[in-house]
C-alpha cells in the first residue's frame, strides 16, 4: 500500500495521504486518477476500479472524495512531485501514521477487508485446469475479478466474481485453512485437490470462496474483540446471497475484447 506525505503550506501538512487530487471539467473519475497518478509519482496504471466514496467537511473546505483501487505486480520506481516523502505499508501499519479526517473511513475498509482475508490465501495460485462451463467470458471477467480479490483483499471484488458466474463455485472445494492437518506422512488419505494444494499450491475458485467463507464463520464464532461481528456477520450473508443470487449479471463490452484477447 502507497501513502505520501504532504508537503505544503496550509491545512493538513505533512499528513499521510494517497495520491490523488482535483477532477478537472469534463474529466471522468478513471481518467482523473490515471492523470492524477502520473502527476504525482510519475507513475502510469493502466486501470482502477472504484473502492468508496467519503463527503468531508473541513473549516476550510468542502470534499467530495472518491477512492479508486488498483495494483502493481512489481514495486515501481517513485518520483515525488508535490510530496516529500512516500512508505509502502502493509495494511496493519496504517495506525503509525496520521491522516486527514476524510481518509480515515477509507483506511478502516481496507484494515477490514485485510483483517477478513485469510492470509494463508497470501500463498496459492489458482487451478485454471479446474475451470469448465458455458459462457466463457463470463468465466474469464469471475476469474479476473477473483484474482483482484487475492492481490488486494478487497472484498467487493469477490463478491463481484462470485456474481458474475455463481456455478463455477458450487464445485468441490477444501478450506485450505485446514490443511496443515493434513501434510503429514501419516495421513494418507488426501483428495486431489488436496495434493494438488499440497504439492502445488494450486487451488480451485470454488475452494477460495470456502476457504474465505469458513474463515468468516470461524471468526463470528470466535466472537473477537478486535472484529466488528455485525460487519463479519454481513460479509457472510454477502458471499451466501452471490452464490444463490439469479440475477444473471452482464460483462461490459471493455471485458469481452479483453476476454478476446485485444488491446483496449
Amino acid at each position: 500500500m502507497l501513502i505520501l506525505r504532504r508537503n505544503h503550506l496550509g491545512p493538513r501538512n505533512k499528513l499521510w495521504e494517497f495520491p490523488g487530487g482535483k477532477q478537472e471539467n469534463g474529466e471522468n473519475e478513471i481518467a482523473c486518477v490515471k492523470r492524477e497518478v502520473m502527476e504525482e509519482i510519475n507513475l502510469k496504471i493502466n486501470s482502477a476500479e472504484f473502492f468508496k466514496s467519503v463527503k468531508k467537511e473541513y473549516d476550510d473546505i468542502h470534499i467530495d472524495l472518491v477512492a479508486y483501487i488498483t495494483y502493481l505486480k512489481e514495486i515501481p520506481k517513485i518520483d515525488l512531485s508535490v510530496h516529500d516523502n512516500f512508505k509502502w505499508i502493509e495494511p496493519y501499519e496504517f495506525k503509525n501514521y496520521e491522516y486527514p479526517e476524510a481518509n480515515k473511513s477509507i483506511i478502516e475498509k481496507i484494515y477490514k477487508n485485510y483483517q477478513i482475508f485469510p492470509k494463508i490465501l497470501d500463498s496459492i495460485k489458482i487451478n485454471y485446469d479446474s475451470i469448465y462451463g458455458y459462457d466463457l467470458p463470463l468465466i474469464h471477467s469471475s476469474i479476473n475479478k477473483l484474482e483482484k480479490y487475492l492481490n488486494t483483499y478487497n472484498f467487493d471484488f469477490l463478491i463481484h466474481a462470485i456474481e458474475l458466474k455463481p456455478d463455477i463455485y458450487f464445485d468441490d472445494a477444501i478450506d485450505i485453512n485446514e490443511m496443515f492437518f493434513k501434510i503429514s506422512p501419516n495421513y494418507k488419505t488426501q483428495n486431489y485437490e488436496e495434493k494438488l494444494y499440497i504439492e502445488k499450491h494450486l487451488i480451485s475458485p470454488s475452494s477460495v470462496v470456502w476457504t474465505c467463507y469458513q474463515n468468516i464463520i470461524k471468526i463470528i464464532q470466535s466472537d473477537l474483540k478486535n472484529f466488528n461481528i455485525d460487519e463479519v456477520k454481513d460479509m457472510k450473508l454477502r458471499i451466501e446471497k452471490a452464490l444463490f443470487s439469479k440475477t444473471k449479471r452482464k460483462i461490459s463490452k471493455n471485458d469481452f475484447k479483453r476476454f478476446m484477447g485485444r488491446n483496449i
